[in-house]
């Protein structure tokens, strides 16, 4: 692991471009299938994650942060993309901007680094439609908790739906690795590795070919391809313990438990096409009947872009299938007909209730749709207090409830009083085997100051999963209540000897030191800490430290750099 705590933006530009989309999609999948491949990289999907491009960031004005007194900017200068943070009459404080995380045909989001960790920065930039000129806004997250500032990690949990070569998994798991080359999404996300296909072909045949072929796949897996990323939900569990998607070909819904709302409303997520599309009298028909199910490949060629005028030729020739003679039934007044009448009429744009200034095409097909929804305020979860069902594949049969999932569900969907009501019920057979069921457990019953309980939870989260910082952490912090701190030390030095950057264990180990006496271990631990991120808070928290053992000038000096952080 590399750790870079002043690593520069990558700028992509010029033919610099293409060297990396080779190196992102594979060159053995450009030698055979250069035309594909190029079509290809227009798509959104190619370009989830991408090197911020040069001059993206030019005319955009600065946003303030409701009534926090903060305002962020995102600028291009010699130093390359930054966002500006400031506060007060003179506070200022510039970050670099790492990459950026979305294609941009509605928004897009960026990563930047504050000291050796890579956060969500607080300004997104949406793009240019019908209803609004192109602008920066404050990214979701920091609308809905002003005063957010840079607080939400990038972890591989975030980029899994924008890249299927995320960086390596750490602890903390939004460290920067400055080795690590952000892409977007490639070949083998759907057809598994080109370089082990043409491996194959190579040799002549021998052995089974890696490549999928997506019509010897079943319904549910090929449905599976999409629904890794467009099947989001309030709850998503994985039933392997793995923090990668499914590989391609796979069930999902067998690997994973993804939780949408138990009541069915015309909420639209901005994630949301697959569960929708599933719900539509169109999928519901086809399905029923002897024909060709609908799937998201129905309309949609997975190499084009968007955009592309024969994708819009597409989607209406897929409606054209069943409703042979539309435009004649069809009561839109008389005029010429266009390549997008079905999708304006029957899939319209909509407000998303989780990203504002955004709308998508709601794919619940339907006769007549109801009405638009406006929300006047966004939220993250689409359910309410955590009140979700698990998804299934609408031809099977419901999954046999399991108390452990359906608690991780509730709590991870908001509901944490639904989750603590299921907290002693005894786990299945798939939870109880889930360090995460364990781990979660354990973070309801120290909330309820259950702590030994608590304490037996993480220990067995740990016995599952050695390496789960987070479930080291939370363990320390627990024993320390229990007036066990030593006991919490040595938790920490073990984590802290795998993981040197793992700074929110420098800040509770020091807190731990100070329960035992030994204010110069919480002065040594805060200063690494602060090292490794620097935070106005800990800068203030060292100052005080610092006059309690009588150094003055140090004091002052921490006071100064806290300044010089934030307000």
């Amino acid at each position: 692991m590399s750790l870079a705590l002043c690593a520069g933006a990558l700028v992509l530009s010029g033919a610099g471009g293409a060297v990396l989309q080779d190196v992102a999609f594979g060159a053995s999948c450009v030698d055979c299938h250069g035309v594909l491949v190029d079509e290809y990289r227009g798509t959104g999907m190619a370009r989830a994650i991408e090197p911020i491009r040069e001059g993206e960031l030019a005319g955009l004005e600065r946003v303030p942060d409701q009534d926090t007194g903060l305002s962020y900017e995102l600028v291009e200068g010699a130093r390359g993309p930054r966002i500006i943070e400031r506060w007060g009459e003179s506070g200022v404080r510039s970050l670099p901007l790492l990459y950026a995380i979305g294609a941009g045909r509605l928004d897009r989001s960026y990563v930047a680094q504050v000291g050796g960790m890579e956060w969500f920065a607080p300004l997104e930039v949406v793009s240019a439609h019908a209803d609004v000129e192109r602008h920066a806004a404050l990214a979701p997250g920091h609308e809905m908790v002003p005063g957010k500032r840079f607080t939400t990690p990038i972890t591989n949990e975030c980029l899994a739906c924008h890249t299927d070569s995320p960086p390596p998994i750490d602890y903390p798991a939004n460290l920067h690795n400055s080795s690590w080359i952000p892409h977007g999404i490639s070949c083998a996300a759907c057809h598994a590795r080109g370089e082990e296909h043409a491996a194959y072909r190579e040799s002549e045949g021998e052995g089974g070919d890696p490549a999928i072929s997506l019509g010897e796949l079943g319904l549910a897996e090929r449905l599976s391809l999409c629904a890794r990323c467009h099947l989001q939900g309030d709850a998503r569990i994985s039933l392997t313990g793995a923090r990668s998607l499914s590989d391609p070909g796979a069930d999902f819904l067998g690997e994973w438990a993804v939780y949408l709302p138990r009541e069915e409303d015309e909420d639209v997520a901005f994630v949301s096409q697959v569960e929708r599309m599933l719900s539509s009298v169109c999928f519901t028909s086809a399905l029923e009947g002897s024909g060709q199910p609908l799937e998201c490949t129905t309309c949609h060629d997975p190499h084009r872009s968007l955009d592309d005028e024969m994708e819009r030729v597409r989607v209406r020739a897929a409606c054209m299938q069943c409703h042979e003679g539309g435009d004649e039934d069809c009561s839109r007044p008389s005029t010429p007909p266009t390549a997008q009448d079905c999708v304006e009429c029957h899939m319209p744009l909509v407000e998303v209730f989780d990203v504002s200034a955004v709308k998508i095409h709601d794919h619940k097909i339907a006769r007549a749709p109801s009405a638009p929804e406006s929300y006047p305020r966004i939220r993250v979860k689409h359910a309410k207090d955590g009140d979700v069902v698990r998804f299934q594949w609408p031809w099977l049969e419901p999954h046999e409830v399991d108390p452990g999932l359906e608690m991780m569900a509730a709590l991870i969907a908001g509901g944490e009083r639904r989750a603590l009501e299921r907290v002693d019920a005894e786990p299945g057979e798939q939870s109880r085997r889930l360090p995460t069921y364990h781990h979660l457990r354990g973070v309801l019953l120290e909330g309820a100051g259950r702590l030994d309980e608590a304490r037996k939870s993480y220990m067995r989260a740990l016995l599952l999963d050695p390496d789960s910082g987070e479930s080291a952490v939370n363990l320390s912090l627990v024993l320390g209540r229990m007036n066990r701190a030593a006991e919490g030390v040595a938790q920490l030095d073990a984590l802290l000897e795998r993981h040197p950057f793992a700074e929110g264990a420098l800040r509770n180990r020091g807190l731990l030191k100070s329960a035992l006496g030994d204010v110069q271990g919480l002065k040594g631990d805060l200063e690494a800490a602060h090292a490794i991120l620097p935070r106005a808070e800990l800068a203030r928290a060292l100052a005080q430290i610092s006059r309690r053992l009588g150094d003055e000038a140090g004091a002052q000096l921490w006071e100064q750099r806290a300044q010089l952080l934030g307000p």
